[in-house]
C-alpha cells in the first residue's frame, strides 16, 4: 500500500467518509507528505478542552491549509502553524516515510516529522473534511503533566520557551476563565449555571500554565524529577 494511516485509539471517525477525504490530498498532488484531520470534542469533554479545540483554527478549523517551507517567506516568521501536524488521525505517504521516518521522542514527534518533510520540498494538508471525535478528561495532575511534556518538547526541538515567566500564569488563567465564560454563555449557557464550572476552570489554567512554565525551565530540574513529571512516566506507572 502507498500510503500509512494513523489513528489513536480513543479518535473516533465522525463518518464512513473519513479516510476517503484523508486520502485525496496524497492521491491528487505527489508532493504531499502527510494529510491529517480535523478534530472535534466528545459531548462530555469539559468545557475548558471543548473551547480550546472548537477555537482553534489549527485543530477545527473549516478551510483546508496546505502546508509548505520552501519559497515561502512566512514559514520562518509563523513556523508553528506550518508545522502542525497530529497523528491522532493523519495518513502519511510511504515512500517519504521510509526517507524521513518519525525520530524517537516523548512528545510532539509528528510535529518534528512535518518540519522536517517541510523543509525537504514536501507539502502537508489539513483536511477539514476527514473529521474525527477526540477530546481528553485530563484532572489537574495529568493535565500539569500534559503541558509540562507539551513545552520540554517545543524547547528541546524546536527551541522555542512556550511559556517563559511565571508573572503570566495567574493573568492567562484569568483571561482564560473569562474566556470560557464568554464560550459558555455563546452556547446558550446562563450565569449561574457557568458557576459548577468556574472551580474546574480555574484549576485546569493553573495547571496547564504552571505546565507550560516548569516545561520551559527544564534544564533547571533534576533529571530524576524529570522524568517523574513527565505525563508518558506517569501513563507507563498507572
Amino acid at each position: 500500500a502507498p500510503y500509512i494511516v494513523y489513528l489513536t485509539q480513543d479518535a473516533t471517525p465522525i463518518d464512513d467518509s473519513w479516510l476517503k477525504h484523508l486520502i485525496e490530498p496524497l492521491d491528487r498532488n505527489g508532493r504531499v507528505a502527510g494529510a491529517f484531520s480535523k478534530q472535534v470534542p466528545r459531548l462530555e469533554c469539559p468545557l475548558m478542552e471543548r473551547r480550546q479545540i472548537l477555537e482553534t483554527e489549527l485543530v477545527s478549523g473549516s478551510q483546508e491549509r496546505i502546508n509548505f517551507a520552501i519559497d515561502n517567506p512566512d514559514y520562518e516568521k509563523n513556523l508553528y502553524r506550518y508545522i502542525w501536524f497530529s497523528n491522532t488521525s493523519s495518513c502519511i505517504r510511504k515512500e517519504v516515510w521510509e526517507k524521513i521516518p518519525f525520530r524517537k521522542l516523548d512528545f510532539a514527534e509528528d510535529q518534528d516529522w512535518a518540519k522536517r518533510v517541510l523543509e525537504a520540498g514536501y507539502q502537508t494538508v489539513y483536511v477539514p473534511t476527514s473529521v474525527v471525535i477526540h477530546s481528553h478528561h485530563y484532572r489537574p495532575i495529568k493535565n500539569f503533566r500534559r503541558h509540562y511534556e507539551h513545552a520540554k518538547a517545543m524547547k528541546e526541538i524546536f527551541g522555542k520557551n512556550e511559556f517563559p515567566f511565571f508573572r503570566e500564569v495567574f493573568s492567562a488563567t484569568r483571561h482564560s476563565v473569562k474566556a470560557d465564560y464568554r464560550f459558555f454563555r455563546s452556547e446558550g449557557g446562563s450565569r449561574v449555571g457557568f458557576a459548577k464550572w468556574l472551580i474546574p476552570s480555574l484549576l485546569w489554567y493553573l495547571s496547564a500554565f504552571l505546565g507550560l512554565w516548569v516545561g520551559t525551565k527544564k534544564d533547571r530540574i533534576p533529571k530524576g524529577l524529570r522524568e517523574r513529571l513527565a505525563l508518558q512516566s506517569s501513563i507507563i506507572r498507572e
